[in-house]
């Protein structure tokens, strides 16, 4: 008699409370169909003793769980001829989870690791999360799954524009796919610097302001400003970092600033503190001097002077 053989594993799978599962083994010839015993593999209570003629029985009516089965193919008279040895077999019910998320995600590139969420329910502990683009996928670090989310970690720098899918993948659950679930936007551009202008010459006078203006970002709360000495493309030493909510900045202490060649920078950060790429550009700085000859100080206190004991 041939050795009959069956799945260690059975998965049951159901959609709209739809079950649909079979229990398989190999065909004997000769046979007049089968007998199939199926026990609770802790109590041994038989759940299922019938005969059939294929070989295959559904298992749709089970609960998920931990079962053991045995088969025997049947003579003309519809006995067991023997018995296969009993093998274990695991129910798991194999749901399909869902994704609610109903807006797309939008996300710049070069925006470095950014942390998405995934609304929906039915969502396993093993769950895998990718990113799909024309049939590439990139999978994503997982950070936490619950049941009704999953907070996933993507890389910005490494992702193309475009538009992406979402597919998450786990052994416990149907495969479930979103077409259109992320857009990565190009790089922005780094801010304009309008004055003053690359290379201008700035000349400091007594009594006026000295303002540094860039073009406005509109995902920008806050900038970072900061004054170089030295050219761009040398070591530079910092002599003025601040923040400024406008796209302007008032260099209010003179004194901090140096005669000679420097760098102005402006970098933009968003709501959640992210920072932009940053803008530079060169400037040199003059000052205002009177032509004063050495002869032209003259000390008027007499020669001698007489203070009090």
């Amino acid at each position: 008699m041939k050795e009959i053989w069956m799945s260690l594993t059975v998965l049951l799978f159901f959609s709209n409370l739809i079950l649909a599962g079979e229990l398989e083994w190999k065909p004997v010839s000769g046979v007049n169909g089968y007998q199939i015993i199926i026990e609770n593999r802790q109590t041994h209570k038989v759940i299922i003793n019938k005969q059939v003629k294929t070989n295959s029985f559904p298992i749709h009516n089970l609960k998920p769980g931990n079962y053991r089965v045995r088969i025997a193919p049947l003579d003309i008279l519809h006995k067991p001829l023997v018995w296969s040895n009993w093998k274990n077999v695991e129910l798991i019910r194999k749901n399909t989870p869902e994704i609610s998320n109903q807006s797309i995600v939008n996300l710049e590139q070069g925006k470095g690791k950014q942390e998405i969420t995934i609304h929906g329910k039915g969502f396993q502990k093993d769950s895998r999360v990718l990113l799909v683009k024309k049939k590439k996928e990139y999978a994503l670090n997982i950070k936490q799954v619950q049941e009704s989310k999953i907070q996933a970690e993507l890389n910005t720098d490494t992702l193309k524009p475009g538009v992406y899918g979402l597919k998450i993948k786990s052994q416990y659950s149907k495969e479930v796919y979103h077409k259109r679930f992320l857009t990565i936007k190009k790089e922005a551009p780094p801010l304009e610097t309008l004055s003053p202008k690359e290379n201008e010459r700035v000349v400091l006078k007594k009594g006026e302001p000295l303002y540094f203006v860039w073009k406005k970002d509109k995902d920008a709360k806050y900038y970072e400003f900061r004054i170089l000495q030295g050219k761009k493309n040398s070591r530079k030493k910092e002599l003025l970092k601040d923040k400024v909510e406008d796209n302007k900045y008032h260099v209010k202490n003179l004194k901090k600033l140096k005669e000679g060649n420097l760098v102005w920078e402006v970098k933009p950060f968003d709501k959640k503190g992210r920072p932009g790429k940053a803008s530079q550009s060169e400037f040199e700085i003059q000052l205002k001097k009177k032509n004063i000859k050495p002869d032209d100080i003259k000390v008027i206190s007499p020669d001698v002077l007489y203070v009090k004991e």
